[in-house]
């Protein structure tokens, strides 16, 4: 990530195509610079989380840190629903067909939002309920 840059403020509107593609906006893209590869994982079973790769190793490395079963347990449902994936020469992550699955953001609209380290990317029922 540019740690120069502003990181983007306000939610975007998207759609995961049939293939599990999601396109990022020009803002996230321009946002990341270099970073290619991404891993997309959900540690509440609502919202999908994309994190560029040296975050999510960041994120793993705090939690196995933890002495705690539930730490262990967060790292056994991000790693069960995720996956990685590089971004494409058309700005899309691929989403693993298990997450988008479990979250019900097959071939839907989605709105995502940059929060702290990672994409935030949520249906629009979890919108409404917002």
């Amino acid at each position: 990530m540019d740690e120069t840059a502003q990181p983007p403020r306000g939610t975007y509107l998207c759609r995961i195509d049939d293939k599990g593609r999601l396109k990022l906006p020009m803002d996230l893209v321009r946002f990341f610079g270099a970073y290619t590869e991404f891993f997309s994982t959900s540690l509440d079973g609502k919202t999908c989380r994309i994190y560029p790769a040296a975050e999510r190793e960041r994120v793993e490395r705090e939690l196995s840190q933890l002495d705690s079963e539930d730490a262990e347990a967060v790292l056994l449902y991000a790693h069960h629903l995720g996956g990685s994936s590089e971004i494409d020469g058309l700005s899309r992550v691929w989403i693993s067909r298990e997450l988008r699955d479990k979250l019900q953001i097959s071939e839907q609209r989605v709105r995502l939002r940059w929060v702290k380290d990672h994409i935030e990317v949520y249906n629009e029922k979890v919108d409404e309920s917002a």
